[in-house]
């Protein structure tokens, strides 16, 4: 049953994105609504092939700008439900409660995504050659994932969207660093998805492009989609275990991520907001 319910998901995620090639960035329109104090950018980092921790938390430090980020407490890692229980509760859920996630969940919620589970960092030919050449990644340096990613490459990226700002999901320190102030979620969700637009936190899932630079162009595509895949599962069994709502969306405007999230090459693939149930 694991290698059909595999096979189902990679072959949806993989006709609902478009692929690099012809993901093209197209004028949006700005909202009206945007916060006076989300006038201010900070040029983001992932486009780049010298990409490290240090530099992911300098994206917020700008001309002495103050760089709120997500407080996320230490993860409870021993409790938990039942991996049957939880399994038989997951389910897509499109109502959710307005009131903010609490820090131990988003804690959680974030490390079950992607986070760090055990020591391990790349020692192999591949992973020296891309040091060698400079080409190092904010997600490819640290601790092994709570999800696998093709050749390890970790390219999936996690924004996180609240009514504050946007954050960028760093797993190797489990930091969540603000990249840019404001309420966004309507904007991200578009007006396609207006169930969801008070859900207190929305996932961001972005394929890094300078980390798949090394697979075939006709490769990209679906290891980008079957690796978001992974990740997008593990919060619905995360949200399954917390009582919490959440649903995969793949029907929103990338062209207006893109253009909040001041993308270039990366790639948007879906969007899953995530809330108490209402």
């Amino acid at each position: 049953m694991k290698i059909k319910s595999l096979t189902f998901g990679t072959v949806f995620l993989f006709l609902s994105i478009p692929s690099f090639s012809q993901q093209k960035v197209e004028p949006v329109q700005a909202s009206k609504a945007v916060p006076a104090t989300a006038n201010k950018v900070i040029p983001m980092a992932t486009d780049r092939a010298d990409v490290s921790d240090a530099d992911a938390e300098q994206r917020a430090v700008r001309e002495g700008e103050e760089t709120p980020e997500l407080h996320l407490p230490p993860v409870e890692k021993g409790g938990g439900r039942p991996l049957m229980e939880v399994l038989n509760e997951r389910q897509s859920t499109r109502k959710f409660a307005p009131r903010e996630l609490e820090p131990r969940i988003l804690s959680g919620l974030l490390w079950a995504a992607n986070g760090v589970n055990r020591d391990g960092k790349r020692d192999d030919d591949e992973a020296r050659e891309r040091a060698a050449a400079g080409n190092t990644a904010v997600n490819s340096a640290g601790g092994k994932r709570t999800t696998p990613s093709a050749r390890d490459s970790r390219e999936i990226d996690i924004y996180v969207v609240t009514n504050q700002g946007i954050y960028l999901y760093i797993p190797d320190k489990h930091i969540a660093k603000n990249i840019k102030r404001g309420d966004y979620r309507k904007e991200i969700l578009g007006g396609g998805s207006v169930f969801a637009h008070q859900a207190p936190v929305v996932l961001v899932y972005v394929a890094a492009a300078k980390r798949m630079e090394k697979f075939e162009p006709a490769t990209k595509d679906i290891y980008a989609a079957v690796d978001c895949g992974f990740i997008s599962q593990n919060v619905y069994l995360y949200c399954a275990s917390e009582h919490l709502a959440t649903v995969i969306l793949g029907s929103f405007s990338k062209e207006a991520v893109i253009k909040v999230l001041g993308l270039k090459n990366d790639k948007v693939l879906f969007v899953q907001p995530v809330g108490y149930k209402d």
